[in-house]
């Protein structure tokens, strides 16, 4: 999928980035491509623009649903985010957060598999949480 991106937007979505503590190995290999993009076309997966849709959600939503509030330039990066996003099948435009709430269509058995990957992340974050805080002592 591509998405074309200024400079200016570019650093946008850096900086919604480094709002968040946490760089996961996917954001990792993202935020890189992104820092060597000069402008112009970028060649993105649907993984990568469902990560610039979190890092936004987590950046520019207001606070007690009150909507997106953005900058000029924001709204531009946020735009061009949100039709990538609907340009992507149902099922993989999903943000992380509500895997939960998908209803799956499509092969049998395929809900058991999701729930047992959402109970097998929140397991590791748990251990995870505990290693961090406990671990310490």
């Amino acid at each position: 999928m591509v998405l074309t991106l200024s400079q200016l937007e570019r650093d946008t979505l850096l900086s919604w980035k480094r709002s968040s503590k946490i760089i996961l190995p996917n954001e990792q290999m993202l935020i890189e491509l992104l820092q060597n993009h000069k402008g112009g076309e970028l060649e993105l997966t649907e993984n990568q623009v469902v990560i610039l849709s979190s890092w936004a959600e987590s950046s520019v939503d207001g606070n007690f649903g009150s909507g997106s509030i953005t900058n000029i330039t924001e709204k531009q990066a946020l735009e061009k985010i949100n039709d990538a996003v609907s340009s992507m099948s149902t099922l993989t435009a999903v943000p992380v957060s509500k895997l939960t709430a998908v209803k799956h269509v499509t092969a049998k058995g395929s809900r058991l598999k999701n729930k047992r990957l959402v109970i097998v992340i929140i397991t590791v974050m748990l251990f995870l949480v505990l290693y961090l805080f406990l671990g310490r002592r």
